[in-house]
């Protein structure tokens, strides 16, 4: 074989290993995986107050105040619960949830 045949079957092979590893090998041809995960969310401030304290009820206003850092979060909910304190159990049987962001 001649010089120049040799070496288009070389650059062949290699394109043809180059092939089979970004086919075969998983995650060769995905994003990066920092920009498929989702951001970081955490409760950056809490802040109760009470709104109308009545016989065996209190109204409370809650304000949460959120910090996120990162890629968008599709699936963010605040969740309240009011649990009693004496018994450790959920006070009222409603929890209110808020999505939040889109």
């Amino acid at each position: 074989m001649d010089r120049t045949k040799t070496l288009a079957a070389g650059a062949a092979g290699v394109v043809v290993v180059a092939l089979l590893v970004a086919v075969l090998v998983p995650g060769a041809l995905s994003a990066p995986r920092a920009a498929t995960q989702p951001g970081n969310v955490d409760i950056a401030d809490t802040t109760i107050q009470p709104q109308a304290v009545g016989g065996q009820t209190v109204a409370l206003q809650v304000n949460t105040t959120l910090r996120h850092r990162g890629n968008p979060s599709p699936n963010v909910t605040v969740r309240l619960r009011a649990i009693d304190a004496e018994s450790g159990l959920r006070d009222h049987p409603d929890s209110r949830s808020r999505r939040v962001g889109r």
